[in-house]
């Protein structure tokens, strides 16, 4: 996200917020706006552990068991064989963090459905495959910072660790992806794609769901809209 837009309206020539220098805001007013959610993470930011090396990127993680996000350092892997993607970060320490019984699955939110626009900075939301079929949990934490502004029209379960993904313009125009450094900027997109994602269901047969459980299919979509699997009775 460019360091001079606002977090809140994605308006240019904001301030920096004075304690984390995290995020930007073009006014007091927007500022106050966000302040409830900001302020879970304001103060880590502040009091963070000095990056344990030069290949740690900072990512966000959302506990299913607690009520706040919190900030965690995650090591990538140097990837000089494919231009295109510079750096990648350790699946396993990241599934570490969601769960190793289940499968990773990943999300990227380039596009914002309120504004209709693409975002000014992808993320990328790392999440159980099969968190619609193996009983996971509301993700209390996000469902806790989301609240502060509206209700929630993508409801995630399980624990979440998103990243912040950089795109540049490489050599033959294809694009780089080069994870960075989660800002509270990033923070913020994730309350917005969890406000606005839009979706128009198409009611799924319970039959169909309780067959994706059958089979371990752990998303099922409908118009991009994931349900839940209802539960095998014994």
């Amino acid at each position: 996200m460019s360091s001079q837009l606002c977090a809140v309206c994605w308006k240019e020539g904001g301030s920096a917020c004075a304690a984390c220098k995290s995020c930007h805001y073009c006014s007091k007013a927007c500022q106050k706006r966000d302040w409830k959610s900001h302020k879970l993470l304001c103060h880590l930011i502040v009091a963070e552990s000095e990056r344990p090396s030069p290949s740690h990127i900072r990512a966000l993680y959302f506990p299913d068991d607690k009520p706040n996000p919190e900030l965690v350092w995650i090591p990538c892997i140097e990837n000089s064989e494919i231009p295109e993607e510079p750096n990648v970060p350790r699946s396993e320490v990241t599934m570490d963090l969601i769960g190793r019984k289940a499968g990773m699955g990943v999300k990227r939110v380039d596009w914002n459905d309120f504004r209709k626009k693409p975002t000014p900075r992808t993320i990328e939301i790392c999440h159980r495959d099969t968190f619609l079929i193996d009983e996971s949990p509301p993700t209390a934490s996000l469902e806790a910072a989301v609240s502060h502004h509206g209700q929630a029209k993508f409801g995630w379960r399980g624990p979440l660790v998103v990243f912040a993904v950089s795109v540049e313009e490489g050599p033959d125009d294809d694009p780089i992806n080069r994870y960075v450094d989660a800002t509270l900027a990033d923070f913020r997109s994730v309350i917005h794609h969890s406000l606005h994602y839009e979706n128009k269901v198409e009611e799924i047969k319970p039959d169909i769901l309780a067959l994706a459980r059958a089979m371990g299919i752990g998303m099922v979509m409908s118009s991009g809209n994931p349900q839940q699997a209802p539960r095998r009775r014994s």
